[in-house]
């Protein structure tokens, strides 16, 4: 059997015009593990709404082991009610076959936890597992992660 490989992850965030960057800024970087925190750095792209008001996309790329251990460093954040409705909703959650979407709460995050949320302010989470061809796959791989939380 072939090992199965995390290429890569991006983080995706809106920070509205009402929002402080900053504090936007912080929400991600607490989803990440403590390590990587200070060393990496989100690009931002501005850009405007429907309305004309200002909106910061603020974006984080993620490489191999960083965007494995940050996988599983989300994983094991959440409750394990939250574990077991992401394995039972993954059929959602998974597109073509080796790519895991997650959303998380910006909310949530800001204060140091880890949710799903699957609607509304949202950490957008594209992960990209190598070998991994479907749902069934995908859940077993991500069990195994989640067995040593």
């Amino acid at each position: 059997m072939r090992q199965v490989k995390v290429l890569h992850m991006t983080l995706k965030v809106f920070s509205h015009a009402t929002e402080d960057v900053g504090k936007v800024r912080r929400a991600v970087t607490n989803i990440l593990p403590e390590h990587l925190r200070g060393r990496v750095e989100l690009s931002e792209v501005v850009t405007k709404g429907h309305h004309g008001n200002e909106i910061k996309i603020l974006t984080l790329k993620l490489r191999r082991n960083e965007a494995l251990e940050t996988l599983k460093y989300v994983l094991c954040g959440l409750s394990e009610v939250e574990r077991n409705i992401l394995i039972a909703t993954l059929d959602t959650r998974v597109g073509p076959p080796s790519h895991l979407y997650l959303r998380l709460s910006k909310q949530d995050a800001y204060r140091g936890s880890i949710r799903l949320l699957d609607s509304g302010d949202v950490i957008k989470l594209a992960t990209t597992i190598e070998w991994v061809t479907s749902v069934d796959e995908m859940r077993s791989f991500l069990s195994d992660l989640i067995r040593v939380c």
